[in-house]
């Protein structure tokens, strides 16, 4: 078994343990339990149990059953989700997921669906999918233990994921987008005689300009070897700058706009 078949142990021990609760289960797991009557919640947490302790297909048949009864029963549906993924079925894994999380209506149903969904990814290698998810966990989490486990289970899907990718967006108002002269008139002391003592105005267009900037770099990194020493990787960003003209700013000098003022360096390939 590769290192992300079990990228989210904790997620499935701890964190389903931290949203769904506890309950009173009997001493032994066989043949005499079927005949057992249980109550939902026990049903719900004995499917969890089962798939922890390796009987993914009893765990399935308990999970099926609660959801005849009712179909949007959020924790049958993670436990029918993991369950599916124990037994190598990722697309039924998938499909129990995400009507999971589109039935999640509380928090802490939301929190473990979230979970389920970037497990799934996670058994699949989609990586940065997974990544998505568990970020989306760490904000809602409903709890501090909860959230640590979810930020856990991030630090270890980006440590598997080969490819990083990391985005950064800014807006900032700016009085003086074009970088212009502040003063009314300039004289240029290098010119010959009298030319040097003439004040020249200053175009309306070389004035401070106001407007509003808006900034997007991205940067991937992709993974080629790693040692215990060293590591290799492939590099690649782009940054680009765009600017929004304010009223004030048109009414002076219609002719300059934002899109004039972008800027956009040629990729970076280290």
């Amino acid at each position: 078994m590769g290192p992300h078949n079990t990228l989210v142990a904790g997620i499935r021990a701890l964190g389903l343990a931290l949203v769904i609760g506890t309950a009173h289960l009997p001493s032994t797991v066989g043949a005499q339990q079927s005949e057992q009557r249980v109550s939902p919640q026990e049903a719900r947490v004995l499917a969890n149990r089962l798939t922890s302790i390796g009987q993914p297909s009893a765990a399935r048949e308990i999970a099926l059953g609660l959801l005849r009864a009712d179909a949007t029963d959020v924790t049958a549906l993670v436990a029918l989700a993991r369950a599916e993924m124990a037994l190598g079925q990722i697309d039924a894994a998938e499909r129990a997921a995400q009507a999971a999380l589109s039935q999640a209506r509380t928090p802490s149903k939301k929190f473990m669906a979230s979970l389920v969904v970037a497990d799934v990814f996670a058994q699949s290698e989609r990586f940065l999918r997974s990544q998505f998810w568990l970020r989306r966990a760490i904000q809602i989490a409903p709890n501090p233990q909860s959230e640590q486990v979810a930020i856990n289970a991030f630090r270890r899907v980006r440590q598997e994921n080969a490819l990083a990718v990391e985005i950064s967006f800014g807006i900032m108002p700016s009085s003086n987008v074009n970088s212009g002269n502040s003063n009314e008139a300039i004289s240029f002391a290098y010119l010959p005689g009298y030319l040097s003592e003439i004040q020249w105005l200053v175009p309306a267009d070389e004035t401070p300009l106001s407007g509003v900037e808006f900034s997007l770099r991205t940067d991937l990194r992709y993974r080629i070897a790693e040692t215990a020493t060293a590591r290799t990787s492939l590099e690649f960003g782009i940054y680009g700058r765009t600017y929004v003209m304010s009223n004030s700013a048109l009414a002076t000098a219609p002719e300059i706009t934002g899109e004039s003022l972008s800027y956009t360096p040629a990729p970076e390939l280290t």
